[in-house]
């Protein structure tokens, strides 16, 4: 079609031409924008060409947007035009490419001629096919008040990756004010993308936390959660932005933000669109048009939590700590170029900031890099001389199993102060296939459960530190491995029968304690990451005891409870990492805690320079050394 002569000379010379709204193109009917919208989750006008008329409520536009650079800008109708409908948006997005030809700001009345499309779920006006443009008729206009929206949403639906979303579609382009505080319950990528996953009523869980597994109440749990949830994005479509938004005026050393924060004051347009182009979750998400307010409400904490006791235990996942060949420069790149000599040095240097700090007696290490057999030049034996040039000379030792474990990257590792415990017996480790395959895998999934008696000043007891088959579906499982839907994920059967076979092993003395203390000890300790929930099936194959049945005096017990969380995937806060004491061991521990330094903290604080995160974020401390936070427990005598 052809726009009307006042309409092309105002997309020509970008001006403000004063005709009245109701005539800005008399030779084709404006349309309403919730017409548009219509009710349903498409448009009922696609790929018709519509003119509409209304305020600009959000200035994204390509390389001048005051609030973003999304290709457009937000339009939404004035009061006096609204259909009254809830159900039908007032507002809608308008597209008009990387090189606009009219500058628009918020409070501009324009006329906009285009086709109406979906892009990618959300329904635009794009004012760059030809024969369209836009027109700015009048400025300084009063904004229509925002919407008030109150999570959770009156619905869901599922996006093109079948994950449950939180239905907005009746607010999509529209400026709106989110009623009430929003929890912060996801920063995965805050760096990447400059968004945070907000959710109504606290911080999101996840279902088996708390919940006894059920493929109902898992659906029922995630569909829920989607509806109290909405990303709080930066109104950019770029990757990595530099400096990071959030909090404002940008992610700092001393500008912190953490999973359990608050945040309020915000009103913006809601758009329905992925992190960056293809890449991200497709979601409702909120651009803001005025800067919100963040409200500590998780504060990091400055010092491990006092366990107290006379012996402490710790027990910490690393995120696999590889250094080469012994910390030669020149066996970097690692993992296809993924981890630089420069990344090493950053992690190694928070390991050993972290763990200095935790002051343990005995530490359980998680996700190291098996290489016992490199001696001097392991991972391990890396970590204790960076320790140790940190403490003093001998202050830590570790514990070597002088054994390969097959092919797997990944290993397990104790290390120890000899000044205040001492190791009896010998080093043992259950890997045999009815605990690490017993689903007959074609190789080995749970990893050694590395197993060492101590002396110590309560006495003597036993630290077993494991690693079990992580949740997700590779390689691919088969039968009852196969995610079953009921909150567990993949080779939870292979996790729960490897718990039962560990509780087992330790009912026949595997450290011969018998032997070398003159009795039998049965004092034992389970740490490291199980990869299962607090109420999920392996947790209750280990707990159960030896005679597997719950409620009975052999039972062991979860030191921890499901308050505790150490992981978040996913903007669900769960518990993976575990202590966890056999009977006669229980009464002799003071207070088991969690370490909440990695699992609530920005990814841009960590030490990895796969990503431009900005340089500035990193340092030398305990805070995102790893993705899993550390366990701390004191013990005393009886």
């Amino acid at each position: 079609m052809t726009l009307p002569t006042r309409v092309v000379a105002c997309v020509l010379l970008a001006c403000s031409c004063a005709v009245h709204a109701a005539d800005c193109d008399p030779d084709f009917p404006v349309t309403g924008i919730h017409a548009v919208q219509g009710s349903g989750p498409t448009s009922p006008l696609i790929g018709s060409i519509v003119t509409i008329e209304g305020v600009v409520v959000g200035d994204f536009q390509d390389g001048a947007g005051l609030n973003g650079d999304l290709n457009g800008f937000a339009v939404q109708e004035q009061r006096r035009e609204a259909d009254g409908d809830p159900a039908t948006s007032e507002g809608v997005f308008v597209f008009d490419g990387f090189a606009p030809a009219v500058d628009v700001v918020v409070g501009d009345q324009v006329c906009v001629t285009g086709a109406v499309q979906e892009f990618f779920g959300e329904t635009q006006v794009n004012a760059s096919v030809a024969g369209a443009g836009v027109a700015v008729v009048a400025s300084g206009r009063p904004l229509p008040p925002p919407r008030r929206v109150r999570l959770p949403a009156p619905g869901f639906i599922y996006n093109d990756d079948g994950q449950a979303v939180g239905d907005l579609e009746r607010y999509e382009g529209e400026r709106v004010r989110m009623a009430g505080n929003l929890w912060v319950s996801n920063l995965a990528n805050l760096d990447r993308f400059g968004e945070l996953l907000l959710s109504s009523n606290g911080r999101l869980v996840a279902f088996t936390q708390a919940n006894m597994p059920d493929a109902a109440g898992f659906a029922a749990w995630n569909e829920m959660a989607a509806q109290r949830s909405l990303y709080l994005d930066d109104g950019f479509s770029a990757s990595w932005p530099d400096p990071i938004p959030y909090p404002p005026p940008a992610l700092g050393l001393s500008n912190g933000v953490r999973a359990g924060d608050v945040v309020r004051r915000l009103i913006g347009v809601v758009t329905y669109r992925r992190g960056d182009g293809a890449d991200g979750n497709q979601a409702y998400r909120l651009m803001p048009t005025v800067e919100p307010r963040f409200r500590p409400a998780n504060r990091r904490p400055l010092t491990p939590p006092r366990v107290r006791g006379d012996v402490k235990v710790a027990s910490f996942n690393l995120e696999f700590f590889l250094n080469g060949d012994g910390g030669d420069p020149a066996s970097f790149p690692l993992g296809g170029g993924q981890t630089t000599f420069t990344e090493y040095l950053r992690q190694r240097a928070k390991l050993i900031s972290t763990i200095a700090e935790m002051d343990a007696d005995i530490v359980g290490l998680v996700e190291l890099e098996n290489d016992y057999l490199a001696g001097p030049a392991s991972a391990i034996q890396d970590l204790v001389n960076g320790l140790n040039s940190a403490l003093g000379a001998g202050t830590y030792e570790y514990l070597d199993p002088a054994d390969g474990f097959g092919t797997s990257p990944l290993m397990v590792g104790l290390i120890y102060k000899p000044a205040t415990v001492t190791p009896v017996g010998p080093l043992v480790w259950l890997f045999s296939d009815a605990f690490a395959n017993p689903n007959g895998n074609i190789f080995k999934l749970n990893r050694p459960a590395l197993t060492q008696t101590f002396d110590t000043a309560i006495g003597a007891f036993t630290v077993s530190v494991n690693h079990f088959k992580a949740k997700g579906c590779s390689p691919a499982p088969t039968g009852l491995d196969i995610d079953q839907g009921d909150g567990q994920a993949c080779f939870n059967d292979t996790r729960a029968k490897g718990g039962a076979e560990l509780v087992d092993w330790f009912a026949n003395d595997p450290t011969s304690t018998n032997a070398h203390l003159g009795y039998y000890d049965p004092d034992v300790l389970i740490i490291g990451d199980l990869n299962a929930h607090p109420a999920e099936d392996p947790i209750a194959a280990i707990t159960a005891g030896w005679d597997g049945v719950p409620g009975t005096s052999d039972d062991w017990t979860d030191l921890l409870s499901v308050r505790d969380y150490s992981f978040v995937f996913q903007g669900r806060a769960s518990r993976l990492d575990y202590a966890i004491a056999s009977p006669s061991l229980a009464g002799q521990v003071r207070r088991a805690a969690v370490w909440h330094i990695n699992a609530d903290e920005p990814g841009a604080f960590g030490y990895s320079e796969d990503n431009p995160a900005p340089a500035a974020l990193y340092a030398v401390d305990p805070y995102r050394s790893s993705d899993h936070d550390a366990i701390l427990i004191g013990l005393d005598g009886h």
